[in-house]
């Protein structure tokens, strides 16, 4: 029977869900849990997605993060190839290591993405591996609780928190409390927050179209052209300058501006993380 298309958009919020093969271990020790880790913030590099919350359990990891241009499915590809391959080479190993495609859903509120979030958190409590999530080393809870100068920079936890308080101790104190209420309790968002994650995607859905896209860059060729031609090795600053206004002024991912400015999908995004610098 073949599998249904997976509903994605790009600049959607999903929480994912990858497991290991059979409900097999995908992390033999603690050095696999660094590793994967650091996969993460490569691909991050790479792709420019955005992490809010994570938890690696033995057997699957979840993730709550936004695509934030890219393909949410190529970027689980990328993740989840460049782990097995560390994983084959360290155990000697080969076959199915990871159980089919990864689950994912669309987060399309405030209030539900803070629900999965604590749902994330928790999940090591309810497996019996830890009495509180603090216990938990693997983790971003105790990113979420840390002081500003030690947070790691994989996880963006501001966006969350800013759903519950302006200020971060504020906002701290009251995720605090709401992962130790019911799971049917509502998350106590602050009385001015609108729905910050809809609001973001119909901001970009309002911006520049396809075409709009095309006929912007084909008016920037003679000058992206004649930057080239001005010396071997030299940065094109006019291709660089029509990435970024893509990016600001377009809702279209990464891999697509690759394609208007003749660009692989990884500089795309190098370009844009410098701007962003």
């Amino acid at each position: 029977m073949p599998r249904c298309a997976r509903k994605k958009g790009e600049y959607e919020m999903y929480h994912v869900i990858q497991r290991g093969n059979e409900k097999k271990s995908i992390f033999y020790d603690d050095e696999d849990r660094k590793r994967y880790l650091e996969i993460l913030q490569k691909n991050q590099e790479k792709y420019d997605f955005k992490i809010y919350a994570y938890c690696l359990m033995d057997n699957h990891v979840h993730l709550l993060m936004a695509s934030n241009g890219s393909d949410i499915s190529q970027v689980m590809k990328s993740i989840n190839v460049s782990y097995v391959m560390y994983i084959n080479r360290k155990h000697v190993r080969c076959g199915h290591f990871f159980q089919d495609r990864f689950r994912s859903e669309i987060i399309t509120n405030d209030a539900y993405a803070l629900q999965v979030s604590k749902y994330i958190h928790l999940n090591p409590v309810k497996a019996g591996l830890v009495a509180s999530p603090e216990k938990y080393q693997w983790s971003s809870y105790t990113e979420y609780m840390a002081e500003p100068l030690v947070i790691d920079k994989l996880v963006d936890r501001s966006f969350l928190l800013s759903f519950l308080a302006h200020d971060l101790s504020s906002a701290q104190k009251r995720y605090r409390e709401y992962i130790g209420l019911s799971e049917l309790q509502q998350p106590p968002l602050h009385t001015d927050c609108r729905n910050m994650i809809s609001s973001v995607v119909e901001v970009e859905r309002k911006k520049m179209s396809l075409e709009e896209c095309r006929a912007f860059v084909a008016k920037h060729i003679p000058q992206i052209h004649h930057e080239q031609t001005g010396g071997r090795g030299k940065e094109n600053s006019a291709r660089n300058r029509l990435v970024k206004e893509l990016r600001c002024n377009s809702n279209l991912s990464l891999k697509e501006i690759g394609k208007l400015v003749e660009l692989s999908e990884s500089r795309v995004s190098r370009i844009i993380k410098s701007a962003e610098k």
